[in-house]
């Protein structure tokens, strides 16, 4: 992951973020809101143009979100001197047996889970959207049909034994790997 710089720690900051540019103009702002809202900070977007966005926020918030957020590439100050850089590229590699942590944590921030929220991941395989939203303090229900994954219960998605309110949200790795054909109607 990336750093944030140590001077940010003081009053309101005004920074223009650099988004990747693989995934559309508003997916990466959706992430940025949907951080901020779980981290309970105020961010106020001046203006999105492109794959960049002017914000505004206190510079303690802005060290809270930014090593959070997957779709900001970098972040730089009024003054053009970069405030933050992601080291690390979006890749998910097709010959892993398991989703990307950085992808799993994706994922998870778009669906906007808070600490304390439930998640549901019906396909869970190695666990990854767990493992990582249970770092974020989510409580994640992990379930799989194959007996060969690392699921906490092994189950058939299309039978779940779950009211429709217990979860605040689904949240599921794409079929980045090996696709199982299943005999069933979801």
């Amino acid at each position: 992951m990336g750093h944030a710089s140590a001077f940010m720690e003081g009053g309101e900051v005004k920074a223009r973020l650099e988004f990747r540019n693989m995934v559309g103009e508003d997916l990466p702002v959706k992430e940025l809101m949907a951080v901020a809202e779980r981290e309970k900070v105020g961010i106020k977007i001046i203006e999105v143009r492109g794959y960049e966005a002017w914000i505004e926020a206190k510079g303690s918030d802005l060290t809270k979100v930014l090593p959070r957020l997957i779709l900001t590439r970098r972040a730089f100050n009024e003054n053009g001197r970069e405030i933050y850089r992601r080291r690390r590229f979006l890749f998910n590699d097709p010959k892993a047996p398991h989703l990307d942590v950085e992808i799993a944590m994706l994922m998870v921030n778009l669906a906007g889970l808070s600490r304390g929220d439930r998640a549901l991941d019906p396909f869970s395989g190695f666990n990854t959207i767990g493992t990582v939203g249970k770092a974020l303090g989510i409580d994640v229900i992990s379930m799989d049909i194959s007996s060969e994954v690392q699921a906490e219960a092994r189950g058939d998605a299309t039978m779940m034994p779950f009211r429709r309110s217990a979860f605040d949200a689904v949240v599921t790795g794409p079929p980045f790997n090996t696709v199982l054909t299943v005999n069933s109607c979801l």
